[in-house]
């Protein structure tokens, strides 16, 4: 995963926004014009490449849910995989890593709590909903959340699906690197998707999940800043 000093953490559709700005300025010159179509060209790249992330991470969820995989396991696989970006982002060791994974059990209601507080704390308006293909998502991820919990899961059938998200993990990881793909998009990303399973455990209602992605950008800094205190580790996000 590539190493430069900024991203686009924000999950939400701004690009519109930004091409509108674009058209509305007034250009003082060629090299006022050029910067500016530069860094058109920058926002349409990092915007592809966080939707890369992101189509990646859901594809794999959606495969391991429709190969009946149960939502616990890829929900805990979301948790871990987040903390881990995190601390690889934070440049910590692998000793450091295990000795976090070992404190999910009682790290896991704050969290949760903690998103619970922000999408209280955040304003009600939401000017524009979610797409239809972001809604879609949900709903389909929800329904099949809801079907396969229902499932008992033996203990055969739990060593296999350990073993398939293990597999799919390290896919991911791996097509990440390969892309070259920057880290705090897939830190960002492994954290929507896990709020997503948050969301739907709890009954969050549309309006609260919509506040959720529409206001991404705060959710994702205020959760970045919270795990890295959790975790106790000074880093200056």
């Amino acid at each position: 995963m590539k190493n430069k000093s900024a991203t686009t953490a924000d999950l939400t559709d701004d690009k519109h926004d930004h091409d509108v700005d674009l058209q509305n300025d007034e250009f003082d010159g060629d090299d006022e014009a050029e910067d500016d179509l530069n860094q058109e060209e920058d926002f349409d790249e990092e915007s592809s490449e966080m939707l890369f992330v992101l189509e990646s991470i859901y594809e794999s969820v959606a495969d391991m849910l429709t190969e009946d995989v149960h939502p616990f396991m890829v929900q805990s696989s979301l948790l871990t995989n987040w903390m881990q970006t995190v601390i690889m982002n934070c440049d910590k060791d692998e000793d450091f890593f295990l000795k976090q994974i070992e404190k999910i059990p009682e790290l896991l209601p704050v969290l949760i709590q903690q998103i619970q507080t922000i999408e209280a704390e955040l304003p009600d308006a939401v000017d524009e909903p979610m797409d239809a293909e972001a809604k879609g998502h949900f709903i389909e991820m929800k329904k099949m959340i809801n079907d396969l919990s229902a499932r008992d899961l033996s203990e055969s059938d739990s060593e296999q699906q350990t073993q398939l998200v293990e597999k799919r993990t390290a896919e991911l990881f791996e097509a990440f690197d390969k892309a070259n793909a920057h880290p705090l998009d897939v830190e960002a990303a492994f954290l929507y998707y896990w709020v997503h399973f948050v969301a739907m455990e709890h009954d969050f209602s549309e309006a609260k999940f919509e506040k959720l992605t529409y206001y991404w950008s705060d959710v994702f800094e205020k959760m970045a800043i919270f795990i890295r205190s959790s975790m106790g580790i000074d880093d200056a996000f």
